[in-house]
């Protein structure tokens, strides 16, 4: 007897289409770097401990000197830095009783798979932007978009938006941002802005959904990104790694019907199925665990005398400058602020202070300190040197 078989949609399908989907529907997430969840699991307080390099100074030894003195070592120390993240399980879970499945479903789970998509794809994005607008900058440039701003740089042959960036790229690097991969993501005022002042035609409809679509254009080796949820006439410019992203899919259960996770581009999910046989009740669950963390960084600069470099204790955030679009020059005056400047800050920066490391390093002025005394240079246990 010829048995018909039942065209049944694996787990792993149902997983890997919703990361797919997951990827497809974010736009700041894709923006900051993504790291595995296995690097915090088990870590006190949700920490992850980086080791900062140490640093050894350059002595000098006397040409010709009469050798009534001997060299001296030096210790070589390393410290450590921790992140704090903020992990979170961020869930979408849905039950159907059988007559809704059937009847107002047409038996697939269709719409509420995307519904749920959505709904998680909207916690991690909410996630990331706030770790991108709470980070304390250091730095915030204002750009006056006047007429006669726009003229006076066409005048000089220039472009008055390409100019801003290119001060914002020289900008970052005298915060000594280490990571070249930066990305802009701007309000609506902004966006309207930048399309209006770039030259190149887009490729609609390529590239990675949500991300693709709202991609404006690259100015100064930096691309703009739209986020309408943005205050208008804000921005915020930063490397991929100024921000991290961790994600993990879960095990699935013993105890579910079906299950499956899924890891893709960065991204991790998990579904899982089961059925509660008593009320007759279908449900739906996707998961993922979600955390996020803001890198600060070591400064290093060379001491008074220049013998040595010195590895600042105090932890900057230099990978980020945020952008202001101003009305007038009053405006941009008192939105901008810049390290050393002596300001109030309302965001925890740390570098309003002119004698603080990073105002030094930003106005290329050295740490203090001088060559340190060292130690003697013995050979074993007070074993004297041979000498020929």
């Amino acid at each position: 007897m010829a048995v018909g078989q039942h065209a049944v949609v694996k787990a792993e399908k149902i997983a890997a289409a919703a990361v797919v989907a997951l990827g497809e529907e974010t736009v700041l997430a894709k923006t900051v770097e993504r790291r595995s969840f296995d690097e915090f699991k088990g870590a006190a307080g949700d920490k992850i401990t980086f080791r900062v390099e140490g640093t050894l100074p350059v002595r000098t030894y006397e040409w010709r000197n009469d050798r009534a003195e001997q060299i001296v070592t030096d210790t070589y120390v390393e410290q450590t830095v921790d992140l704090t993240v903020e992990p979170n399980n961020d869930y979408s879970a849905v039950a159907l009783i059988d007559e809704a499945l059937e009847f107002d479903f047409a038996g697939a789970w269709g719409k509420l798979f995307t519904a749920q998509i959505k709904a998680v794809t909207g916690g991690l994005e909410r996630r990331v932007r706030k770790q991108v607008i709470d980070a304390p900058y250091e730095r915030v440039m204002a750009l006056v978009a006047s007429s006669a701003a726009k003229a006076a740089a066409h005048a000089d042959g220039e472009d008055l938006v390409f100019n801003f960036f290119s001060d914002v790229q020289a900008e970052l690097k005298a915060l000594r941002n280490p990571d070249t991969n930066v990305v802009a993501v701007v309000g609506s005022g902004w966006a309207n802005l930048l399309r209006k002042a770039s030259k190149s035609t887009k490729n609609e409809g390529r590239g990675d959904g949500a991300f693709a679509s709202n991609v404006i254009d690259t100015f100064a080796g930096i691309t703009a990104v739209e986020d309408p949820t943005l205050g208008k006439n804000e921005g915020y410019v930063y490397a991929a790694s100024a921000v991290l992203l961790f994600t993990a899919a879960p095990r699935v259960p013993l105890g579910a019907v079906k299950g499956a996770i899924s890891n893709q581009n960065g991204f991790s999910l998990r579904w899982i199925q089961d059925y509660d046989a008593s009320r007759q009740i279908d449900r739906s669950t996707f998961n993922s665990w979600i955390a996020t963390g803001v890198t600060k960084d070591n400064l290093r600069q060379i001491n008074s005398d220049g013998t040595k470099e010195i590895v600042d204790t105090v932890q900057y955030f230099v990978r980020g400058i945020k952008i202001v679009l101003a009305a007038d020059s009053t405006a941009a005056t008192a939105a901008e602020i810049k390290p050393g400047d002596g300001k109030t800050r309302t965001n925890g920066s740390l570098g309003s202070s002119a004698t603080s490391t990073l105002a030094k390093v930003y106005n290329d002025q050295p740490f203090a300190g001088t060559l340190p005394a060292g130690d003697p240079f013995t050979i074993g246990h007070d074993v004297e040197p041979v000498v020929p």
